[in-house]
C-alpha cells in the first residue's frame, strides 16, 4: 500500500497533472475485492444448499416411487390370487390353487415367480408389473423355458405364461400375445381380465 501511494505521488510530480482524487487507492481496491469475494462465496454456498435440497427431494420421490411400486405389486398379486381363477376358467383353464412369491435356487441362480396358478396337470406363471415393457416379456419367456429345471415337481405339467400390468408400453401387450403369452389388465367387477383375443392360443412349455 505504501508503494502504491509513493507511485501516485511521483506520477503527480513528473507529469504536473492533477490526479483524480476519486481514484481508489490500493487499500480501497483490496477491500472491494474482499467484499466481492465474500459475496461470491455466499452465493456459491446458497447454490450448494439449493442443490442439496434438490437431491434430498429427488431421493424422497424415488423412495415414494419404490414404496408405491412395491405395495402395488403386493396388491396385484393378492387380486390375481382370487380374480385369475375365474378369468382363466373362462379360457378353459380350470385353476384350483394359487401361490405368490415362489422362489427356487439352482446352483448360483435364482428364479422367482410372482404368481403361480396350478391344477393337477397345468401351471400358469404370472409376471406382475406396474408398467410392462418388452424386456419384461423377454424375461418371462426365459423363465418359462427354465421353469421345469428350477421346479422339477412340475416336469409333467403343461406350463403357460402371463403378464399382468396396469400399463403396457412399447406395444408389449401385442408382443406378448404374439409370443403365446396371456395379457392381464385391471378390470371392473372381476378385478382383472384377460386382454387377449378370444381365439388366442397360448404357447405351452
Amino acid at each position: 500500500m505504501k508503494n502504491y501511494s509513493t507511485f501516485v505521488e511521483k506520477y503527480r510530480v513528473m507529469n504536473g497533472t492533477q490526479i483524480n482524487e476519486n481514484i481508489p487507492d490500493f487499500k480501497e481496491v483490496w477491500l472491494m475485492f474482499q467484499e466481492t469475494n465474500k459475496k461470491f462465496q455466499e452465493t456459491n454456498k446458497k447454490f450448494q444448499e439449493t442443490d442439496k435440497k434438490f437431491q434430498e427431494t429427488d431421493k424422497k420421490i424415488q423412495e415414494l416411487t419404490e414404496l408405491f411400486t412395491g405395495q402395488w405389486g403386493k396388491l396385484v398379486e393378492a387380486l390375481l390370487g382370487s380374480g385369475c381363477i375365474y378369468v382363466f376358467k373362462e379360457r378353459g383353464l380350470n385353476i384350483s390353487h394359487t401361490m405368490s412369491n415362489i422362489k427356487a435356487k439352482l446352483k448360483d441362480r435364482m428364479l422367482e415367480i410372482d404368481v403361480l396358478l396350478t391344477n393337477d396337470n397345468l401351471a400358469v406363471l404370472i409376471e406382475v408389473k406396474t408398467t410392462a415393457r418388452v424386456k419384461h416379456i423377454k424375461k418371462l419367456e426365459q423363465d418359462l423355458k427354465e421353469f421345469k429345471l428350477f421346479f422339477p415337481v412340475y416336469k409333467d405339467f403343461k406350463i403357460f405364461g402371463a403378464i399382468a400390468a396396469v400399463r403396457y408400453e412399447e406395444n408389449c401387450d401385442a408382443f406378448a400375445e404374439s409370443k403365446g403369452i396371456f395379457v392381464i389388465e385391471p378390470s371392473g367387477e372381476k378385478l382383472v381380465r384377460i386382454k387377449n383375443n378370444t381365439d388366442f392360443s397360448p404357447k405351452g412349455y
